[in-house]
């Protein structure tokens, strides 16, 4: 009983620790960024990869506060370049003025987005930052604060000297149910544990206060 009980207490702390964690995370914050007078620890990610397109179209693009810029489309060989910094300014004031880090990404519940791939775009300030993303799960809320954020990394194709835009061909949308399933699955594992406790627990204090009370040794008095 108390080993069970014991269990169930680990099970309920291990939840909230990883949504306490959640939350604690701290995110980058593009305003703020735009305050610091050395960006040279910050960067700017983005890439979308794994959808279906006619070729391998993989893209992934790195742009740093140093001045640094990457990009890796496909199996081409990489490409390497200098930003000036007015235009990694000018991608940070973007992502500020379409408030980046409030960006909300929702859970497609009940669906599969075939063939979109994953959309990533990451914001790192030092030991901070904020990951906005969309796949076949999930979803930006709000998209057009999102759009003009992808068009301005998309402008760097004149920098890099080849587009960045890449994406599906066509998607579908497919029912998919297995992802409720499975937390209605561990909901009723849980709420099966606490009651089977509280039976046990129940039927223990009942048996107590069933058992017959001993009538006082007469030899002692």
């Amino acid at each position: 009983m108390k080993k069970l009980l014991a269990l169930v207490a680990v099970l309920g702390f291990v939840v909230v620790l990883c949504i306490a964690w959640g939350f604690w995370q701290r995110r980058a914050e593009p305003n703020e960024m735009l305050k610091l007078p050395d960006l040279r620890n910050t960067s700017v990610s983005y890439s979308w990869a794994g959808g279906f397109s006619l070729c391998n179209c993989d893209v992934y693009a790195v742009f740093s506060g140093d001045g640094q810029a990457s990009l890796q489309v496909g199996d081409e060989k990489p490409v390497r370049t200098s930003i000036s910094s007015e235009r990694y300014r000018q991608l940070l004031s973007c992502m500020a003025e379409n408030s980046f880090s409030q960006i909300k990404v929702k859970r497609r519940w009940g669906a599969y987005q075939c063939d979109i791939g994953r959309y990533e775009v990451i914001l790192r300030d030092g030991n901070k930052k904020t990951i906005v993303h969309a796949d076949g799960k999930h979803y930006i809320d709000k998209p057009e604060h999102l759009e003009p954020i992808l068009e301005m990394i998309y402008s760097f194709e004149a920098e890099f000297g080849q587009p960045l835009d890449y994406g599906p061909i066509a998607t579908t949308c497919i029912r998919d149910i297995r992802d409720i399933i499975a937390v209605a699955s561990a909901f009723c594992c849980l709420f099966c544990c606490i009651a089977i406790s509280g039976f046990i627990w129940i039927r223990k204090r009942n048996k107590k206060k069933a058992e017959p009370m001993h009538p006082p040794d007469a030899s002692r008095r």
